[in-house]
Formats: structure tokens, sequence, C-alpha cells
């Protein structure tokens, strides 16, 4: 009792927190004419006048002051989200592109090299010619080839370059490529030019970070894989190298819905943290000492890969995760969620347009507030858990057989659930063949992950041939899933384009979802069958009425 408790009031406030950010991230990004002091102000005295209201024990106090701290919050949070939103110069959208030389410091790298040579990531001008002046401290995307022997470009490098300039307009964009760079607060982006010198090597830092991920890359690569196309998608599933894709394999994988795979997430990370414990365990190591370790490795490992954004918000998951369950002794999966949320949105407010950010959280929420219940549910009946004793071994296999099948449906229809608006949001693709092919993939997934870790420690302690026979191993499950997935896509109604009637009603559709899975979890409803068909029927309801065939 005292451990569901714990996760009932650290649950609570941070979703009290966390709502009117959300409201009023909202509000700010659709009234960018707003200004931050005519909102904040009176969101300011708003919230102030609910603190009165907190102290009394009266039934209509009680009903007052929440009120006015969501109303107050969420106008506290849109003054906020206009401070720190960077509108786009003025006048750009009449310009035509033309050339410019730039002065960029790098802030993330997509890839340090395509096929052509081309460096292409996101980065903030320093500085530009007079004409130019007004684009300083923007962010800018970039797709450049670098000249002679320019040191290779990492994060935080300081680069004087020459382009094609030209300006994104944010009104009338379809969703897209275009469409993430406007989210991630990029107006611009310079093309068919040249990186002319690198005036900055970056931090000493960075440049470890990029020498180990080449470090890594060769380890993975140890074996000499027969199929390059099989290694390829090795490095990217460990490294998040999409780019070593091939655009069939690209499409493979997004139609199926197995896209995530390949971006460092909560699945890599998740993966990396347990093997790390079960290794600190083995040694016998201090479970306070070995969490420090584990998380300091965990932090290596997602800056080697480049700190994206995903792999970023799953370490934050995992820090406030293990710190709540080594540090306070209470277990709070779905509070960690929601903190890890809250610091993100709070350090960047524009994380809440980005769609990985949007999948990540939705997909894991769905997984606490509705996979792990059902799982619960389906797992009280008596043949699946195993109340009535075993009579043999073959007997109590097969019960474990099912517990575990169980668990993998659940898991894979509470993500295919809340991921599916997003999906067809996104990429125009619905694939309710997902949730069957999700429950071997992940299982393999995981395996290759595991593998992939224990090639890199060996690799990393020069010896070579143990590595060489992980990767192997891997290859092995990645050739596995990979016929899954054809074999899968050739399944009828296995996926189908759709895209929805109006633009925002994917978003809709998650956010009613969301509140759905909440209300689910009510006192009311906990104990309730009918509160897990809900959810389902919501989104077909969204699916049928909602959606069109290209």
């Amino acid at each position: 009792m005292e451990s569901k408790k714990a996760r009932l009031s650290l649950r609570a406030p941070l979703i009290w927190l966390l709502a009117p950010v959300i409201w009023g991230y909202i509000i700010g990004h659709f009234l960018p004419e707003l200004h931050p002091v005519t909102v904040g102000i009176p969101g300011l005295l708003i919230a102030l006048a609910a603190l009165p209201f907190t102290v009394s024990n009266r039934p209509l106090a009680r009903r007052i002051w929440p009120t006015l701290f969501l109303i107050g919050g969420t106008l506290l949070a849109s003054s906020y989200y206009l401070h720190r939103l960077e509108p786009p110069p003025r006048d750009w959208n009449e310009l035509p592109p033309r050339e410019a030389d730039l002065t960029l410091q790098i802030e993330r790298l997509f890839q340090q090299s395509d096929r052509y040579g081309r460096v292409t990531g996101l980065a903030r001008v320093q500085d530009a010619a007079p004409h130019l002046r007004d684009l300083a401290g923007h962010r800018i995307y970039f797709q450049l080839k670098p000249v002679r022997d320019e040191l290779p470009a990492v994060r935080s490098s300081i680069i004087l370059t020459r382009g094609t300039l030209r300006y994104l307009d944010p009104s009338g964009m379809e969703d897209g490529f275009e469409q993430f760079l406007v989210n991630s607060g990029a107006y611009f982006e310079l093309r068919r030019g040249v990186i002319l010198q690198t005036l900055h090597g970056g931090s000493w830092f960075q440049r470890f970070c990029s020498r180990q991920s080449a470090v890594f890359e060769q380890i993975l690569k140890s074996g000499n894989a027969e199929d390059a196309a099989l290694g390829n998608i090795y490095v990217a599933m460990l490294l998040g190298k999409k780019s070593a894709l091939e655009s069939e394999q690209k499409s493979a994988f997004i139609a199926s819905g197995t896209m995530h795979i390949f971006a460092i997430s909560g699945l890599h990370v998740g993966v990396m943290a347990a093997a790390l414990y079960h290794c600190f365990l083995l040694l016998r190591i201090p479970r306070k000492v070995s969490t420090l370790i584990s998380l300091a490795a965990l932090f290596l490992y997602v800056q080697i890969t480049g700190a994206s954004p995903s792999a970023t918000r799953a370490f934050l998951m995992v820090v406030f995760f293990l710190g709540s369950v080594v540090f306070l002794r209470q277990s709070s999966p779905f509070g960690s969620l929601l903190l890890s949320a809250l610091v993100v949105l709070l350090w960047d407010p524009l994380q809440l347009w980005s769609a990985g950010f949007q999948l990540s959280y939705a997909v894991v929420a769905s997984i606490f507030l509705y996979g792990m219940p059902l799982m619960e549910k389906l797992e009280g009946w008596r043949v699946i858990s195993g109340e009535l004793p075993a009579k043999n071994r073959w007997e109590y296999t097969g019960t474990e057989l099912k517990r575990k099948l169980v668990q993998l449906f659940c898991i894979s229809f509470a993500a295919t659930l809340v991921s599916s608006p997003l999906v067809i949001h996104y990429f125009q693709v619905f694939t309710p063949g997902a949730v069957f092919l999700n429950m071997p993939l992940m299982p393999l997934a995981s395996l290759a992950i595991i593998s992939g870790f224990i090639s890199l420690i060996f690799g990393l302690s020069h010896v070579i041939w143990v590595s060489a026979f992980f990767n192997h191993g891997a290859w092995v499950l990645i050739w596995v899933m990979e016929k899954l997935i054809s074999g899968f896509l050739k399944i009828p109604g296995f996926f189908w384009k759709a895209s929805f009637r109006w633009e925002s009603l994917g978003i809709v559709a998650v956010l009613i979802l969301l509140v759905a899975l909440l209300a689910t979890r009510s006192r009311r409803l906990v104990k309730s069958p009918i509160a897990y068909w809900i959810p389902p029927l919501i989104l077909i309801m969204f699916i049928i009425f909602g959606t069109r065939l290209p």
C-alpha cells in the first residue's frame, strides 16, 4: 500500500504542473502575436489569488483553487513560451534565395558525411555580412561540403560557410522535413555550398565523442558482414546513424511502423541500462555506486551517438526513475516520465512540436496507463497466471509462454493505440498490423542491442574476435527482423495509406486518447472492464470518421 500511495502522491502534482505547461505552450504557439508581459502578469496574479484558497477546508475553496491555479499556470506558461520563442525575421518571406557567407556554430549533426561528402545539421548564426546581420542568433539548417582537408565537423564547432540561403516560410507549409525544421526553430536553410574554414574545432569533449563514434562503428563492423545491408542496419540501430540505411529500407521500416528502432530512444537506453545493472549485480558493486556509474556510462553513450533529442529524453527518464528507486526508495515510472517531460519542455519549449517528443512520451504514457493495467487484468485469468499448480515441466513452460505473449501483446497494443494518430499525421500511413509485428520484433531488437553492447565492451578491450562473434549473432537477429518486416508487409490490410481530413485532427485524437487513459485510471473506472474498451473505441471512431484514403 505504501508504494501505491507514493506513486499517486508523486504523480498528481506533476500532472497539475505539466498540464498547464502544455496548454500554455499551445496558446503561445497559435497566438504568437501576444506579448509575454501582457500574458504573464495576469497569470501571476491569478496564480497568487489561488494561494489563500489552498489553506481552506471548505468544499467551495477546494474547487476554486485548482481552477485558478490551472488558469494562472497556463497563462504563465504561455508567457514563458512567447519569451523563449524566436520569431522569424521580418520581410524574409518576400526575398528570393541568395548566396550568403555565414559563420555558424554547430548545435546538432544529422550526418557527418553522406555519399557526396556533405555535412548536415542545425547551427546558430554567429556572424554574417552587414546586410544579413538580422540573422545573428537564429537557428539554421545546413547541408554543405567541406573543402580541402578541413577538420571533421563536430557539435560546438564554429565554421565559416558559403552557400545558398533560403527562407522557410511557416505559413502554408505541409508536414515533412521542412516542417520539422520550422518546429525546431530553424527558419532558414543553407544548401549547395561549402565549409570554407573551421574557425574552432569544438570542445575537447565533443571531439572525443566524435572519435569514439568512429571507433564504435569500426567495432560493430568487425567480422566483415557478408551482407553490407545488415551491417548498415546494425550500425543504425546501435549508433542512431539512420543515414546508413538505404532508401528502400527506410520506406519498409516507416510502412511497418518500426522506424523507432533506429532512433536512439527508450528501447536502446533502457536495454543498455538493464545490461549495465546486471553486469554490476554480478560484480557485487553497491547499488548507489553502480547506479552512478551506469548513469555516467549512459550519458557517454548518448553523447557519443549524437545526443539526439530522443536519446536525451530517454536518458532523463532513466535518471529520474533510477534516482527515485535508489535514492528516494520509491518506484514511480509514470512520475519519472512526467518529470522528465516537464524538464525537457522547460529546457526547450519547441520540443512539444517534435514528432519524436510526441511519439515517445505518448507511447510510454500509454504503456504505463493502459498496457500494464491491461496486462495485470489479463494475467488475472487462472490459466495464464499459473495459479493452478503445473503438473509437469511442459505445462509450466506453456503457462510461462502464455504469460510472456500476453505481456508482449499488451505493451504492443498500448503503443500502437496512441501512436497510430501520430503516425497517420506525420507519415500518412496506418499500421494496425504493427501490434503483432512488434511482439516478436521488440525481443529480437533487444537481443541485437545487447549483442552490440557486449561487442562494444570487448571491442574497447581489444578482444576483437569476441566482438566479431557477437556481431555475427546480431546480424542473424537483424536478418530475421528484416524477413519478418518484409513478410508482414505482404499481408493484406497490414498497413494502408491514410491521412486525416483536418490537419490538426491527429494531435486532437492523441490528446483525447491520453485524457481517456487518465480517466480510465480513476477510482470509478479502474476496476471496470469497460475502461479497457473506451480508448480503442475512440481510436476506431477517429479512423472511421476522421481519415480519408489517398
